[in-house]
């Protein structure tokens, strides 16, 4: 209790001035649920909405920010607080209907439905493999290969 006291007081103070925007460290991120703990003068506040709405499945635009990062949340009311801006980037997830992309260290992944971009390239990619020219040239073997290997290596 005296923890949470603590930090009325100190978000109290803010507000007073004016301030409704403060900058905090981000201590955990809970992407099933789209909040954030973050700690701001010494004080941690919970579940920080990283979206404009507390609904599991909403879609839209969501930045997942890194551990340990600087983060500016925005007072929404006495109880609920959201984050404004994000020094580190952890993950971007963009959910527009039936319609996915992700960006994050490991790469980048389109969907839409059960069709992801990968997928779709790595089948014409082995499709043209398998061709064979009687008269003229083969597809340079080698260049696919390559091509396959660093599309593994953008997209997931």
């Amino acid at each position: 209790m005296k923890q949470a006291r603590e930090l009325a007081e100190a978000i109290k103070m803010l507000t007073d001035k004016g301030d409704k925007i403060f900058p905090a460290v981000v201590k955990s991120v809970d992407k099933n649920n789209d909040v954030c703990d973050v700690e701001f003068d010494e004080l941690e506040i919970g579940e920080v909405r990283l979206r404009a709405t507390v609904n599991e499945n909403a879609k839209g635009f969501k930045i997942y920010p890194t551990e340990n990062s600087n983060v500016l949340v925005e007072k929404i009311n006495d109880e609920e607080y959201f984050i404004v801006m994000v020094s580190d980037i952890d993950e971007v997830v963009v959910n527009i209907d039936n319609t996915l992309l992700k960006v994050n260290a490991e790469g980048i992944s389109i969907s839409k439905g059960e069709d992801s971009l990968i997928d779709v390239l790595t089948l014409i990619i082995d499709a043209v493999s398998e061709i064979m020219v009687l008269y003229g040239k083969n597809p340079n073997y080698l260049k696919l290969t390559e091509a396959k290997m660093k599309l593994n290596n953008i997209l997931k």
